[in-house]
C-alpha cells in the first residue's frame, strides 16, 4: 500500500471516528488546521521502528507548534498482533524517560486489535482506539496541559466516550468505519 493511502484512511478515521464522535474534544481544532503532522514508518522490525519513532519526536521538537501540533507515526507493517505493538509503546515510552523527554511530549496508543485491559474483544469500548493502522500518536504535553485547563469537566471524557460507542453499538461503529 502506497504511503499516500496510508495516510489518507489514517486521516479518514480521525475525522470520522475521533472528531466525528467528538472521542478526543481537542482533536478537530489541529486537525483542521492541517497542525497534525502524519507519517508512515515502513520498517518491520522493533529497531526500524523505534528509530522512525525517535526521527518523529526530532521533527516535532524542532518544529514551531504552529507548524506542526503533533504526530501521529503509522506502523503499516510489522505490528499487526497486539501484543507486540504494545512492546513497542512501552519501549517508546522508556526511550523518552530515558532522553529525558517524558516532560515534553505524551503518547498515545491505537490499533487496530486495540483491547483495553478487563474487556472482552468484542467490547465496544476498545473501538475507541481501533485505529485502521498501529499508531503511535506523539503530543506536546504542554498542548495538552493547555487544553485541559480549558475544557471543563476532562474526566468524564473517558466515561462518555464509553457511552457514545456503547449506543452505536458494534453494528452503529463498523457502520461508520465502512461508509466513505
Amino acid at each position: 500500500m502506497k504511503k499516500d493511502t496510508i495516510i489518507q484512511k489514517s486521516k479518514d478515521w480521525v475525522a470520522k471516528v475521533v472528531i466525528g464522535l467528538n472521542l478526543c474534544p481537542f482533536a478537530q481544532r489541529p486537525f483542521t488546521k492541517e497542525l497534525v503532522r502524519f507519517n508512515v514508518a515502513f520498517g518491520k522490525g522493533m529497531e526500524d521502528q523505534l528509530i522512525a519513532f525517535w526521527k518523529e519526536i526530532e521533527v516535532l521538537e524542532n518544529a514551531a507548534p504552529e507548524e506542526i501540533s503533533n504526530t501521529i507515526l503509522i506502523f503499516h507493517e510489522g505490528l499487526d498482533d497486539f501484543n507486540e505493538y504494545l512492546e513497542l509503546y512501552d519501549m517508546a515510552e522508556q526511550l523518552l524517560i530515558d532522553q529525558n523527554k517524558n516532560g515534553v511530549f505524551q503518547l498515545a496508543s491505537f490499533h487496530p486489535a486495540y483491547q483495553f485491559g478487563n474487556t472482552h474483544y468484542n467490547d465496544v469500548s476498545n473501538y475507541t482506539n481501533r485505529s485502521p493502522f498501529p499508531f503511535i500518536h506523539i503530543l506536546r504535553i504542554k498542548e495538552v496541559e493547555e487544553a485541559i485547563n480549558n475544557y471543563p469537566n476532562i474526566e468524564d471524557v473517558p466515561l462518555r466516550n464509553i457511552k457514545t460507542m456503547k449506543k452505536l453499538g458494534v453494528k452503529g461503529i463498523e457502520k461508520i468505519l465502512n461508509d466513505s
